[in-house]
């Protein structure tokens, strides 16, 4: 079996040497990588957050993404997505602490998208890239706009206030 870690934490671990495997026989082991602070303090920033996205406001899901799915009408590749992940506002390899000032709850979508680029966004440009996408519906997908259930929870949200006056106070480039 060969074992390969991911950004987030978690690494698949699949039998060797067969050609065509059955993703079934994919298993799921926790990273060493993946502190228990870090675990702590996404959870914390998520219920500070009331359960949304710091970039796209979008309501998330930290453990049971099926009551989430079964709540939102959702299939599972809606749901993934919407994952609870910890985005670190100034990454570690720039000198960025793993303490609760430097890590904000982000979907998974949206801290993909702002790693995926050649030199990432900083999180305050990041921020408004979202925004500007999701006041035109162009963010996540169609099937975000259609679905009223996660529609609904869009709009003012005092804390992201809270925490862009935070975030342009304390991180280079924000």
């Amino acid at each position: 079996m060969w074992c390969q870690y991911d950004r987030f934490g978690w690494f698949p671990c699949m039998p060797r040497g067969r050609a065509g495997f059955d993703f079934s026989e994919i298993f799921l082991f926790r990273s060493p990588l993946m502190s228990s602070s870090i675990a702590r303090i996404r959870a914390r920033a998520f219920h500070l957050q009331s359960g949304r996205c710091f970039y796209c406001s979008c309501p998330m899901w930290e453990r049971s993404s099926e009551s989430f799915m079964q709540l939102h009408g959702l299939s599972r590749g809606q749901a993934m997505p919407l994952k609870c992940t910890a985005e670190h506002l100034k990454a570690r390899s720039d000198g960025g602490a793993n303490s609760a000032r430097n890590i904000v709850a982000a979907c998974e979508a949206c801290n993909r998208r702002r790693h995926q680029r050649k030199a990432a966004r900083s999180p305050a440009e990041h921020l408004e890239h979202v925004q500007r996408a999701m006041r035109r519906g162009k963010w996540h997908g169609p099937w975000l706009w259609e679905n009223p259930s996660l529609v609904a929870v869009f709009g003012n949200r005092p804390d992201r206030d809270h925490y862009a006056v935070e975030l342009r106070a304390t991180v280079p480039g924000g």
